[in-house]
């Protein structure tokens, strides 16, 4: 500690500016005019890297879903980031519950749409449908007509008006 300064009027400073005893009106050591803290500081921070990781690799699942295989890859490993979120956030490490569900949903969709544009690659390129189409006709274009009509129509008329009685 320095030696002390002999201040006039016989007040001897104190360790810390402004503490009183030197003239300032202020007090409280080198926080001084600094306002109490309102909270306590958290004593541990949320562990959402699983649950953020699992949003974002389903958003880019969704995206990547018409290649199928990154779709699909990508679909799987949002659903399992997503389970180890809601895991964290039921054990009270990770507070986002929300953005660990909305992974797997995510996941899930990258999943089936990839699913889906692979069924419809694989139908395209078996040549179509399996359904049975018949015996080709002649040309398709013509047309057959084989039912009768009660009153058959006149040659240069229109509709019933025109049809004369036999």
């Amino acid at each position: 500690m320095p030696p002390a300064v002999l201040v006039p009027g016989g007040a001897q400073p104190g360790p810390w500016p402004g503490d009183g005893t030197t003239g300032h009106p202020a007090a409280g050591g080198p926080w001084a005019g600094f306002p109490a803290a309102s909270q306590p500081l958290p004593l541990w921070y949320p562990n959402n890297g699983f649950g953020t990781a699992a949003l974002v690799v389903g958003v880019v699942a969704v995206l990547l879903s018409p290649s199928i295989v990154f779709g699909a890859l990508l679909g799987v490993l949002a659903i399992g980031l997503g389970a180890a979120g809601r895991a964290r956030v039921r054990h009270g490490t990770a507070s986002n519950r929300g953005s660990a569900t909305a992974g797997i949903a995510l996941g899930g969709a990258g999943l089936l749409l990839s699913a889906g544009v692979l069924a419809f690659v694989a139908l395209s390129l078996s040549g179509g449908t399996s359904l049975p189409t018949g015996p080709p006709d002649e040309d398709p274009g013509t047309y057959h007509a084989t039912a009768t009509h009660p009153h058959p129509p006149v040659p240069g008329g229109f509709g019933r008006a025109s049809i004369r009685q036999r």
